[in-house]
């Protein structure tokens, strides 16, 4: 796979005349008081996806990387089979989620949600309910963000795999891990494959909820990266995923927050010795 880079850069501003270091640091803890969910690491739920009116409809996933802001800055995306569509995103009621698992292999509505029409990802399927041999090929998508400072995180998402594999060779498999941008080497497996046919059908639904300490990733921007292998002429799978969410442990959060306590006070007390108001 090519090597991806995210565009970056620094940027340093001083603080405005008046602006006390007491006030940058209680601003700073004033947004650790924000609920837990409020600064998610990784937020993405594929409901901002425009395009998708009616039943049925799908955008490509090349479509969707060229409209700003329906998925992170940086996001990136590869498949080596030969259509070009086999990543998109679909609404709840296409037939990809309302078909049976075993009958006209679908994903038995594991994407619907009461009262409301959702939208999410799929890898290995260019239309309605799975059907079409793409035979060899490998889907991919990777989601960028910036592991914590102390790499303590909790990571969750829904998917749901259905897969036949007829070529008594290779299997197909789905698999998720969290990727160093810099050193694909470095990463951490989401307990990898997640899902696997054995040379028959298999089929899996659940939601994902890990919490980790990525000591070797902390700090570094990485891909959250979902793959799709297609390993036969005689396999046909998808997968699908929704709700993804990474922030960090609480214990980051307290200990970040008893760093900004110490910087307020020390700022205190520095301006108390040369006799400035607080």
């Amino acid at each position: 796979m090519a090597a991806r880079t995210i565009p970056s850069t620094t940027a340093r501003r001083a603080a405005p005349h008046g602006t006390s270091p007491t006030r940058i640091a209680a601003g700073l803890l004033g947004l650790l008081a924000l609920p837990a969910g409020a600064a998610p690491l990784l937020d993405v739920n594929f409901d901002n996806v425009t395009g998708l009116s009616a039943p049925g409809s799908v955008k490509t996933i090349q479509n969707i990387l060229n409209t700003p802001g329906e998925l992170p800055a940086g996001t990136t995306a590869s498949q080596t089979a030969p259509s070009t569509r086999n990543i998109n995103v679909r609404r709840s009621d296409d037939a990809i989620n309302t078909s049976s698992w075993a009958v006209t292999m679908g994903f038995g509505s594991f994407f619907t949600r009461p009262g409301v029409t959702n939208q999410f990802l799929v890898l290995g399927d260019r239309s309605g309910a799975i059907g079409d041999p793409v035979g060899v090929g490998t889907f991919l998508v990777a989601l960028p963000f910036v592991v914590p400072t102390l790499g303590s995180l909790t990571l969750s998402f829904d998917y749901a795999f259905n897969g036949l594999d007829n070529s008594s060779v290779d299997t197909d498999a789905f698999s998720a891990r969290i990727v160093d941008q810099l050193d694909p080497l470095n990463f951490f497996d989401l307990m990898s494959p997640l899902a696997s046919p054995a040379f028959g059908s298999g089929r899996v639904e659940r939601t994902l909820d890990v919490s980790a300490n990525l000591a070797s990733l902390a700090g570094r921007v990485s891909y959250l990266e979902f793959k799709l292998v297609q390993g036969g002429s005689g396999t046909t799978s998808a997968v699908g995923i929704d709700n993804i969410r990474a922030v960090p442990e609480p214990g980051t959060a307290l200990l970040l927050g008893i760093g900004l306590a110490a910087l307020t006070g020390s700022a205190v007390a520095t301006r108390r010795r040369r006799g400035d108001p607080a």
